[in-house]
């Protein structure tokens, strides 16, 4: 997604509900969609099925309650080409539906966090198979190359603006990660603890920092290891 905008664009993917269990975190990617899309909704005068009308209506309020015009949408699109991944992991997320309430891979029971290239298979002391399963090769799981091919269509050398950041929005605990997340030392360039200083003082009041380093385990073959390592972009 994108506005009319001819000037410099930064290009971001954020994807939501890789582990099935983290159910609010797709509700999150539902509402902000909602809001992106909600000048143009009420441009058109869409007539919208009821689910997506409810959320349609919750952005309206939100953004009514942070005292931002639909304006101010259009011209943050204006400069960004944004990657929307609402939904990650429909399968695992059914079966939590089903009553599995714990379940984390997808429908095959893979971690889908686990399923990418950087040390891929690369097991930490306390890994457990039955929660971290990598699968039987790095983008086996056709929910990990989804995300892959939408973060990879940002490239300039695929046409895009750029990948300049990866964001990757899950459930449970109150912090937010910068790279790495497979070693506990920091990635070193951008001002990445000054974009999340200033979440902080607008919204979460989180712990930040690596994130094997305050999560407390290394994790391996993750999306943000990728992108953190390929393309060298940022990663929460």
């Amino acid at each position: 997604m994108t506005g009319p905008g001819t000037g410099p664009k930064v290009g971001i993917t954020v994807g939501f509900g890789e582990h099935g269990r983290e159910l609010i975190s797709s509700e999150i990617g539902m509402r902000l969609l909602a809001m992106v899309c909600a000048p143009w909704v009420e441009r058109a005068s869409v007539k919208l099925p009821a689910e997506l009308a409810a959320h349609h209506a919750l952005a309206l309020r939100g953004l009514q309650q942070a005292q931002r015009e639909l304006s101010a949408v259009t011209a943050l699109l204006d400069r960004v080409v944004l990657k929307l991944i609402p939904l990650e992991n429909p399968n695992g997320r059914k079966m939590v539906e089903g009553g599995q309430l714990c379940h984390r891979m997808n429908g095959r029971k893979v971690d889908i966090n686990r399923n990418f290239d950087i040390y891929f298979g690369t097991h930490p002391p306390e890994y457990l198979p039955s929660e971290e399963y990598e699968g039987t090769a790095a983008f086996s799981e056709p929910e990990a190359r989804i995300t892959r091919d939408a973060a990879q269509s940002l490239l300039k050398e695929n046409g895009g603006p750029g990948l300049h950041a990866f964001v990757a929005i899950h459930a449970g605990i109150k912090e937010m990660y910068v790279p790495y997340d497979y070693k506990l030392e920091e990635a070193k360039g951008e001002d990445l603890h000054g974009v999340l200083d200033k979440i902080n003082r607008m919204h979460c009041r989180c712990r930040t920092g690596s994130a094997a380093k305050i999560g407390g385990y290394k994790a391996f073959g993750t999306a943000c290891a990728r992108y953190a390592a390929v393309a060298a972009v940022w990663c929460h």
